[in-house]
């Protein structure tokens, strides 16, 4: 088939959803199918992407934008060629183009749109107006989570037409271990690199510094930092953002600077030696923004436990009870969190047992190859029907 993948954000912009349109992109690709990823040029900087032989990329330029809001009317002509459309939602801007362009069409819904401040009431508005469309018009509807739809704003049309509705858990790359070694001598480099000194208990945080990912909880983890009873603790940051000053700022406020590295972005090849270098990941969002939490699956395909906040989806990803994959925390609760460091870097034994644990159930049930094979048979049904 010929399929678009209409996304609102994309490669090199950090982020979940670019993350899994990028894999699935190049899982269809694989599959032999003829893909092209269209997505907003947002700047010049974006348009950045690696030889790839698997799939296209065309980034259309918006009449108007608004953060990582543009308004693509062009897209209604643009997927006039294509057999099938694929859209990743949120996508503000391009919502009506796609669904007007006489395609057939199957949604993938990361996440409500929840926002801030004066956001938030537009974002009800919006919801009140484009939800009802959106399930009415399209074929399927995917969610990576039944914890997350049945708890979110889609959950009273589940009801009335459950048959458009179907989960299909993301994925990452298993063989990632396999796939990216490194010697000795260059990760003790990239050590120094770093900064980190022997004893150092390192935990990773990997996620965009801007505005649209204000819900990551950076302003939960450094106050956090300043309560622990574990020493030698430090966080490597990962990910870039206008809110980076910010962030460094707070530190030295917290009088934590000296606990935090900011690594600044790092290419897809890079990252897993980053994770390799912590003890385990953490992810302390706020609220139902996050809804699955990508980088929670990266950093189990390494072989590292996390913690992640108690919300619908990424619950899910965590586990709990006997085969719980690491800890998790009330959103927003600064003590938890600090509990929660100080027992994984206190028991290094119990870490590790998670870590084991998260490596094999990413391996065993989420796998991209898993993930796109199921895509695959979806889009054929709907392109058939």
């Amino acid at each position: 088939m010929k399929i678009a993948i209409v996304a609102p954000v994309f490669y090199p912009y950090l982020s979940g959803i670019g993350t899994v349109v990028r894999s699935e992109a190049l899982g269809l690709g694989k599959l032999g199918h003829d893909v092209t990823v269209l997505t907003p040029l947002y700047s010049t900087s974006d348009a950045v992407e690696a030889a790839q032989d698997k799939y296209k990329v065309k980034r259309l330029r918006p009449c108007f934008k608004f953060g990582n809001a543009a308004w693509l009317p062009q897209l209604r002509q643009e997927l006039a060629n294509f057999d099938i459309v694929h859209l990743h939602y949120p996508f503000i801007g391009g919502v009506c183009g796609v669904l007007e362009c006489k395609k057939p069409v199957v949604v993938t819904y990361h996440m409500d749109l929840v926002g801030q401040g004066w956001k938030k009431y537009f974002f009800k508005i919006y919801n009140y107006f484009t939800l009802p469309r959106l399930v009415k018009d399209v074929k399927s509807i995917v969610f990576s989570s039944w914890d997350y739809i049945q708890k979110g704003q889609l959950k009273k049309y589940i009801v009335k037409e459950p048959q458009k509705f179907i989960e299909i858990p993301f994925g990452v790359d298993t063989t990632v271990e396999q796939k990216t070694q490194i010697s000795s001598r260059a990760f003790e480099e990239l050590k120094r690199k770093l900064r980190l000194k022997d004893g150092d208990k390192l935990l990773v945080f990997v996620g965009g510094l801007d505005k649209a990912h204000y819900f990551k909880g950076i302003d939960i983890l450094l106050p956090a930092l300043s309560k622990l009873k574990t020493e030698k603790v430090k966080v490597l940051i990962v990910g870039e953002g206008d809110l980076r000053p910010y962030y460094e700022n707070r530190a030295k406020e917290l009088g934590v600077e000296d606990q935090v590295i900011f690594a600044g972005r790092v290419s897809d090849e890079e990252l897993p030696f980053y994770y390799r270098l912590g003890r385990g990941l953490v992810l302390p969002s706020i609220d139902k923004s996050e809804a699955y939490g990508m980088v929670l699956l990266e950093a189990m395909a390494n072989g590292l436990p996390v913690i992640a906040s108690h919300l619908p989806g990424v619950r899910s990803v965590v586990g709990e009870g006997e085969e719980r994959r690491g800890f998790l925390i009330n959103p927003g609760d600064i003590t938890e969190l600090t509990q929660a460091i100080d027992s994984l870097l206190e028991d290094a034994e119990e870490g590790k047992q998670m870590g084991e644990r998260a490596k094999a159930w990413v391996t065993r049930e989420r796998s991209v190859e898993k993930e796109t094979k199921t895509l695959e048979s979806l889009l054929v049904r709907c392109y058939n029907t």
